[in-house]
């Protein structure tokens, strides 16, 4: 094979190379590099308030949990997380909840979790004499 056939054959597998690729394969733009969000994190009661100690941990597939941090006198805790949906567990006393599937970015970056208010009343449960 000659020099000028051997450059033919070349430039007609790379010409091939690029018909055979996805137009947006050739022509997309660099990935931009994300930017972290601020997260922020709270625990409140039925009345709205604020909750210190709560224990919040994060997951985000493929990883592991990862903790977040513990709620201070306000009920909040914040941290830097780049955009993306997370799994946010909040333990509190012996209690725990999940919420899972949030999406985080610019404009929704808080997590709520919040008591509700119970009524605990005693009674006998219809048994004979009382308990």
């Amino acid at each position: 094979m000659t020099k000028k056939g051997f450059f033919a054959v070349v430039i007609a597998a790379a010409t091939l190379l690029l018909l055979l690729l996805p137009v947006n394969a050739v022509l997309a733009a660099p990935a931009k590099a994300q930017t972290a969000v601020t997260v922020t994190v709270q625990l409140v009661d039925s009345k709205g308030e604020g909750i210190k100690g709560g224990v919040i941990r994060y997951y985000q597939y493929p990883y592991s949990w990862t903790n977040f941090g513990t709620t201070g006198d306000n009920g909040t805790v914040s941290l830097d997380l780049l955009p993306g949906k997370y799994d946010f567990q909040m333990v509190f006393h012996n209690g725990s909840l999940t919420k899972p599937g949030e999406t985080i970015d610019a404009t929704s970056n808080t997590v709520r979790f919040e008591t509700i208010n119970t009524i605990v009343q005693l009674g006998t449960a219809g048994l004979p004499g009382g308990v």
